[in-house]
Formats: C-alpha cells, structure tokens, sequence
C-alpha cells in the first residue's frame, strides 16, 4: 500500500496506460526530429551533434579533413597563404629529418659498393 492509501487497481492500470501513451508520443516526436536532423545535417555534423548530445566536447575541425572542406570558387588570401606553407613545409625536410639517416642509399646496389674495383677502371688506376 502507498501513502496515499489504497490504490484502485483500475485507477493505477489507467495511469499507467496514460504514461505509457506519453511515453509513446514522446518517442515518436523525438524520432521525426532525429529523421529530420539525419536529412539534413552532414555525416561530420551529425558526429558533432551526437557528441554534444552525450556531454562530450566537440571534436576539433581540422583543416585538412575533406570532409570539413567547403567548395567554392573564390579564393581568399587567408586560405591559399596557410596552404602554400603548409605545402612548403611538406617538400622541406624538417630539422630532425636532416640529422636522421638518409632515406635514399648513397649507391643504388649496397652490396656492390664494398667490393674492389676491377682491373683497369678509373678507381683501380689512382
């Protein structure tokens, strides 16, 4: 028995059967919104949408990413200087780069150049 007493049980089923009703139409409602967010937004934003939704932070848009692209035919300087550098620095070896190994061997058969010039070659005659 509950505090306020004793509880009809038919009462008590046609509560429910109200929640339940509630319920339903709540879930109806928010499955038209997701269909329609779905139709509209794009893969990355709806990524962005369910994180938010969750309590996660956003994830950060990177520029590079395709997906975070826009095309467009205007080009605007701010653009097309930070890609320029970020170009340039991809042809550059980086400072690390330099003091590391070379990544093309000194001779293009390894195995040939520890062996002995022939008779009468250019190396054999100094």
């Amino acid at each position: 028995m509950s505090e306020r007493g004793p509880e009809d049980p038919q009462a008590r089923i046609a509560r429910l059967e109200g929640r339940i009703a509630a319920l339903e139409d709540a879930l109806d409602r928010r499955s038209r919104e997701l269909r329609l967010l779905q139709a509209a937004l794009s893969p990355a934003d709806l990524v962005q949408l369910a994180r938010l939704a969750d309590g996660l932070a956003p994830l950060p848009r990177i520029a590079h990413q395709p997906e975070y692209w826009s095309e467009t035919t205007v080009i605007s300087p701010a653009d097309l200087e930070s890609t320029l550098e970020d170009l340039w620095l991809s042809l550059t070896p980086s400072p690390v780069a330099v003091a590391a190994d070379p990544r093309v061997a000194p001779w293009p058969w390894p195995e040939l150049a520890d062996e002995p010039a022939e008779p009468g070659s250019a190396e054999a005659s100094e």
